[in-house]
């Protein structure tokens, strides 16, 4: 959070669609905190490029 700058009760309080996009292309473009996420939430990378792609189709 210290990167973004943003506390949490903001995160709290915010919208959760553009906190969970905002997630989605941080893993995306860090691929160590990817594959920590990862193992800890029992996903493959690849489950999670692919949620990202498809959400971020350019035409």
């Amino acid at each position: 959070m210290t990167e973004t700058g943003t506390t949490p009760d903001e995160m709290r309080a915010g919208d959760s669609q553009s906190l969970a996009d905002g997630l989605l292309a941080f893993f995306a473009q860090n691929e160590s905190a990817l594959l920590s996420m990862c193992a800890n939430a029992r996903l493959t990378p690849e489950e999670v490029m692919r949620a990202y792609y498809s959400l971020n189709v350019h035409e």
